[in-house]
């Protein structure tokens, strides 16, 4: 007999063997699968805390819940065929889930978190990962890495492809074509039709790349293979890439796409579009021969450009020398009419200034003599006689020296007033003759 006891309690045991169960416990995200020993399957939604008893249990194991965090977030549940009337009529009971009529599968869209049934399991999904060089898959390499096994599909999610894709044109010519095209997702019943829908992908496209090519001269003499830009849109490599660049142009692809549940971006980048590696060698040698004519054609070009840059340059240096020579003379002529300029002005404004000075002395000397006129009119004019005055020794000398000395024009000669001092002194030794014979008489 098989007891569990769970604790905390106290047991007295006889003749017992005690085994200590493992404790497994589920948080709200997770769930506890457990393999019952008649052969059922449970799954228990957490949180829930359980022991596994080997004497009920053969497993029990803590799983975690899928997470589908948006609408477009969906997985694939596979139904054991086991299945009741009445466990299918719960299936279609919950939120998100759709119901496929007469089909094992059922798909559950989010935003929730999913805890499958006990007869229930994920589809995993092991698609190939689209290869980046179709050239390889064309010849023969037809395994193609996988992506991975995923559980959880992402609807109407913009994915990139990036791949370089061969195209033989009508005229022979081998190139290869660096495409990025955008692919999503938008019905998984129709994607659940075929195990790997990347290799009809892969195969669609390789069809209608043929097909563009078959209907697309490329002349590639007159074309140079450079990864530029300008390269890409040079001759007629236009109606190429404007093939290329339209959705319409690969219906393969497109079909195959729409048939199992993805759709094709309306519009396809061209990257590049480069000749082959065989291609490649042709041109180069061909190249090599047209760059080594060039490089002596362009060798002879560059001697005669150097010539005749140093002609002008030469050329060039005896203008510059001529126009300095120009510039020096005017600017000579220029600065010696200026100073010319200059010395006139200021010898007129010497003049000016002198003509001011000379009627300025002119007035002072008209004001002086007029004083002295007035003085000596005032003097007649309080009967005074002029001549005695002035004939006299003091009266000359007051005249001479206190009034005439204020005019210039008026003021006598120094020869004058030498004659004036000796007549003077003369009077001056007569007078005192007289007074010595006057003492002497007496």
């Amino acid at each position: 007999v098989h007891t569990q006891v769970i604790g905390p309690q106290r047991l007295w045991l006889w003749f017992s063997t005690i085994r200590f169960l493992n404790r497994f416990t589920a948080e709200a995200d997770e769930y506890i699968y457990i393999r019952h020993r008649d052969g059922r399957e449970e799954v228990v939604r957490g949180p829930v805390s359980m022991y596994m008893n080997p004497a009920w249990h053969d497993e029990m194991e803590v799983r975690r819940a899928h997470h589908l965090a948006t609408p477009n977030d969906c997985v694939v549940i596979g139904i054991h065929h086991q299945k009741q009337q009445q466990e299918q009529e719960k299936w279609t009971k919950g939120d998100g889930v759709k119901q496929q009529k007469e089909c094992d599968w059922r798909i559950v869209t989010g935003p929730r978190f999913f805890f499958p049934e006990a007869n229930e399991f994920y589809h995993e999904f092991n698609w190939s990962q689209l290869p980046e060089d179709l050239q390889t898959f064309r010849n023969g390499g037809r395994t193609m890495p996988s992506n991975g096994r995923r559980q959880v599909l992402h609807l109407n999610s913009q994915n990139f492809w990036k791949c370089s894709v061969p195209i033989r044109t009508v005229d022979g010519v081998a190139l290869t074509a660096t495409l990025t095209l955008t692919y999503s997702l938008v019905s998984v019943e129709k994607c659940l039709l075929i195990d790997d829908p990347m290799l009809v992908l892969v195969s669609g496209l390789l069809a209608d790349t043929q097909e563009i090519g078959s209907n697309t001269v490329s002349s590639s003499q007159n074309d140079d293979n450079n990864n530029n830009d300008d390269d890409i849109n040079n001759g007629s490599t236009k109606e190429l890439i404007a093939k290329l660049r339209l959705a319409s142009s690969f219906r393969a692809l497109c079909e195959a796409a729409s048939t199992y549940g993805f759709r094709i971006g309306d519009k396809i980048q061209v990257l590049g579009l480069q000749h082959t590696a065989e291609a490649q060698k042709m041109m180069e040698r061909s190249q090599l021969e047209a760059s080594s004519i060039s490089n002596a054609i362009r060798k002879k070009t560059k001697q005669r450009e150097l010539t005749q840059l140093a002609f002008e340059e030469k050329q060039r240096a005896m203008e510059q020398d001529a126009e300095l020579k120009r510039k020096r003379a005017l600017m000579d002529a220029a600065i010696d009419q200026e100073c010319n300029e200059l010395q006139l002005a200021g010898l007129e404004r010497e003049l000016v200034l002198q003509k001011k000075r000379l009627a300025l002395e002119q007035l002072t000397i008209q004001q002086s003599d007029q004083s002295v006129l007035e003085f000596l009119k005032g003097l007649q004019h309080l009967g005074v006689d002029i001549s005695a005055l002035m004939t006299s020794v003091g009266g000359m000398e007051l005249i001479t020296h206190k009034v005439l000395k204020r005019s210039d024009t008026l003021e006598p000669f120094p020869a004058i007033q030498k004659i004036q001092l000796n007549e003077g002194n003369r009077m001056t030794e007569a007078k005192r003759r007289m007074a010595s014979e006057q003492k002497q008489d007496e």
